[in-house]
């Protein structure tokens, strides 16, 4: 039909080297399914970020075809993360609390809402809501395949970062997490604030502890596994897919 034919027009004029595109181009050959044909993980591009942060973050990609479309729709084709952290730390909650688990928290309410607001407008409307899941928070053991949350733009969880390769007391492994292939030892996990400028500064997951109340954990300066208080200023590396 005429929509796949504007499709497969764009992905032909898409360039091999991902920065050269624009984001229509990208989302075109994304959905079109041809992206992992164009592009690699670890492949860049910069997003100017407006308006509540005035930064740049550096882009790679982290994986295709990674999570389920919250609309039913199949795989979103693209998943897009930092590869350093944002200019400053924020917390997960203005108290020391993981009730909730990452559903609940100030981190995706209030801080993903404003990094998507402070996106261009183009960029906005090709990213997906995509299902991802957490472990539950409060101390409980009891949810093995984690709480579904629907997500534009979120924080990687352990399993993604680390696969099963992490301290079992600090979270337990998440059944309906993979591994992002960009993560392979703890070299791959070492960020740095201010979009690489800064120093290296560990940064917070989506999981919360499940041994107590009141942590959340987070990738250590040496790209270890660790946790901290949820209203401790932690790192902040953002992913989204489209």
């Amino acid at each position: 039909d005429s929509t796949s034919m504007i499709k497969n027009v764009k992905v032909l004029i898409a360039d091999t080297v991902l920065k050269n595109n624009t984001w229509g181009q990208i989302a075109a050959a994304s959905e079109s399914g041809v992206a992992s044909s164009l592009w690699k993980v670890g492949d860049e591009i910069d997003l100017t970020l407006s308006g509540t942060f005035n930064e740049t973050a550096t882009l790679q990609i982290w994986d295709f075809n990674h999570f389920d479309k919250s609309d039913g729709g199949g795989k979103a084709g693209i998943v897009f993360g930092m590869k350093n952290l944002m200019k400053d730390g924020q917390y997960m909650n203005s108290s020391h609390t993981n009730s909730g688990g990452w559903n609940n928290t100030a981190m995706k309410k209030t801080v993903m809402a404003n990094i998507y607001n402070s996106m261009p407008s183009d960029l906005q409307s090709y990213i997906k809501e995509v299902n991802t899941y957490a472990n539950q928070g409060l101390g409980s053991s009891s949810s093995s395949t984690g709480l579904l949350s629907k997500d534009k733009v979120f924080l990687p969880g352990m399993t993604e970062l680390f696969g099963k390769n992490y301290k079992p007391d600090q979270s337990k492994t998440e059944k309906n997490q993979k591994q992002f292939p960009i993560f392979t030892d703890n070299n791959s996990r070492i960020k740095k604030l201010n979009n690489g400028s800064g120093d290296a500064y560990y940064w917070w997951t989506r999981s919360p502890s499940y041994v107590n109340s009141y942590n959340f954990c987070h990738v250590s300066t040496d790209g270890s596994s660790n946790y901290d208080y949820a209203s401790g200023s932690v790192g902040v590396c953002f992913c989204f897919c489209i």
